[in-house]
């Protein structure tokens, strides 16, 4: 149907593509005019915090991640379901796009699709849900006014701060200490104590996982609005990675103290095992009750009806949480049960610990 610089796309190609799929044939060819396809190297980003908001993407060969927030990423393959989505719908809220292999990305104009999208072809019409996104991403975009606004942006649209109060949440700000870093310096080191939670306002900085943790020694790309070494204050253990400025930047922090009075209470509340019970039972909601110990500490004794599910495992299995679901997870687990409930919550599931 068309070549794109080199790239030879059919219509049956494209037209596996939710946007163009609503479109009639013929005007498949007008949105093209004018469309590019884009080449990205590996770990090459396809757009930072907010998409553009005139253009649409869409995935023709490689693979990509979308990140909202360190914890939150998906990746999105060209051979995948997902990749019949406009990359740019999948990433809202501040999210990131970046390649992990080399792509081929179709580039659209947005407002030649809506035209074609919502004007009547032989006496039907569209009902049109891209105007509605394309008014989220223009007031996302507007934090591009201020580079301040724009780290503030992308932190206020992940999951860590959606269980904060208004008043907590201007606190962050306000308490907030600014900290400058030079390229090559190292914020926190894997092994040692955390004293800080870490907002990254200015700059940019990588993420070494130890070869042990939880993420097999990857390494994990930071833009301002990331945040980090929340989960080493959580359950009180030394940080089990290290943070490296890419260029020179700066960071907000707040200490131990400061994160526990504004974050900790917010997103580790303690419930009773019988009130939960009878509320969720009696309002439909299903539920499952974690016990985060080791299997043999679990073995020995364990509440009645409780999953063992030890902290490791339940990191690994965050996206297979059903979200219409509450998590009660047991107190025995001590620290560990708070971690689990924070990441629980940090991936946007409700979860509370028992009491007692």
């Amino acid at each position: 149907m068309a070549r794109i610089d080199g790239i030879e796309l059919t219509l049956e190609a494209l037209q596996r593509f939710h946007p163009l799929t609503l479109m009639a044939d013929k005007d498949v060819g007008k949105v093209l005019q004018g469309a590019t396809v884009m080449s990205l190297a590996k770990g090459q980003f396809l757009f930072r915090k907010s998409p553009p908001p005139d253009v649409s993407y869409l995935l023709l060969e490689g693979e990509v991640e979308a990140r909202e927030s360190f914890e939150n990423r998906k990746l999105i393959a060209a051979s995948s379901s997902q990749s019949r989505f406009a990359l740019e719908d999948q990433a809202r809220g501040g999210s990131s796009v970046r390649a992990t292999a080399d792509c081929k990305v179709l580039v659209l104009k947005r407002e030649a699709m809506e035209e074609l999208l919502t004007v009547e072809d032989d006496g039907g019409s569209f009902d049109v849900v891209m105007v509605e996104n394309t008014e989220e991403q223009l007031e996302a975009a507007r934090f591009d006014d201020e580079y301040s606004e724009d780290w503030m942006g992308r932190l206020l649209a992940a999951p860590l701060m959606s269980h904060l109060s208004a008043t907590n949440i201007q606190r962050c700000f306000i308490e907030l200490e600014r900290v400058p870093f030079t390229a090559g310096q190292d914020v926190v080191k894997a092994g040692t104590g955390g004293n800080h939670f870490y907002i990254l306002q200015q700059g940019e900085a990588r993420v070494f996982t130890e070869e042990a943790g939880p993420y097999k020694g990857q390494t994990f790309d930071l833009v301002p609005g990331d945040y980090f070494g929340e989960e080493a204050l959580v359950a009180d253990t030394v940080r089990n990675a290290t943070v490296r400025m890419v260029t020179d930047g700066v960071l907000g922090r707040l200490t131990r103290a400061q994160f526990d009075a504004i974050f900790k209470a917010s997103l580790i509340q303690t419930i009773d095992l019988e009130k939960a019970r009878t509320f969720l039972s009696s309002a439909g909601i299903g539920y499952e009750i974690f016990d985060v110990r080791f299997p043999a500490e679990y073995r020995q004794a364990h509440i009645e009806g409780a999953m063992n599910m030890p902290v490791v495992v339940l990191r690994k299995r965050l996206r297979e949480f059903d979200r219409n679901k509450t998590y009660l997870v047991t107190p025995e687990g001590g620290k560990r049960s708070e971690l689990a409930v924070y990441l629980l919550r940090q991936a946007g599931l409700n979860a509370y610990i028992l009491n007692g």
